[in-house]
């Protein structure tokens, strides 16, 4: 129970230190084309996207990132095994996914995951470290620190895939 309290203290004061910039953020992009409001979402066209991410202050970033571009968050998971069982249950359009997670694990297995049902995914990483594997090569990468307009920019091409037809599964031979 401690470590629960803790948790959400460290998550209420990643927002509360993002609440400020969150706030120019959507100022900046209600004055831009393409502004949606998020209670104006077109459930039609609202993604669910999935952010594997083991810092609380970005996923929590990313979650709001996703509001404000009109999509829903499927979860937020910061561990392998939370990320398979949540890919696992399906409905998941798109993926946010960080290369290094909590305790030093990397996602590989969620990038195959993800490739095998043929799920496309943007690389979140402050800079990937060792050989890619088959799952990761190709996949466009949102580098840290990032803003609203390079999650945009990333995610764009990916939604627009999914609008056309499913990515072909890659082979990990």
């Amino acid at each position: 129970m401690e470590a629960d309290r803790v948790d959400r203290t460290i998550a209420d004061r990643a927002m509360a230190l993002a609440a400020p910039a969150l706030s120019l953020e959507r100022a900046a992009i209600a004055s831009g084309p393409g502004f949606r409001p998020t209670h104006r979402r077109d459930e039609k066209m609202s993604k669910q996207v999935l952010i594997v991410e083991d810092d609380a202050f970005i996923a929590l970033l990313l979650e709001e990132f996703v509001d404000i571009l009109g999509h829903q968050t499927a979860a937020i998971v910061d561990r392998v095994g939370a990320a398979l069982e949540r890919i696992a249950l399906g409905g998941i359009d798109v993926a946010v996914v960080d290369v290094h997670l909590a305790n030093g694990e990397m996602a590989d297995a969620i990038a195959m995951a993800l490739a095998d049902r043929a799920i496309p995914f943007l690389v979140a990483t402050g800079g990937f470290v060792g050989e890619a594997g088959p799952a990761w090569r190709g996949r466009p990468v949102l580098a840290k620190p990032f803003n609203l307009e390079d999650l945009r920019s990333g995610l764009a091409p990916l939604l627009e895939r999914t609008a056309r037809e499913p990515e072909a599964p890659v082979n990990h031979s």
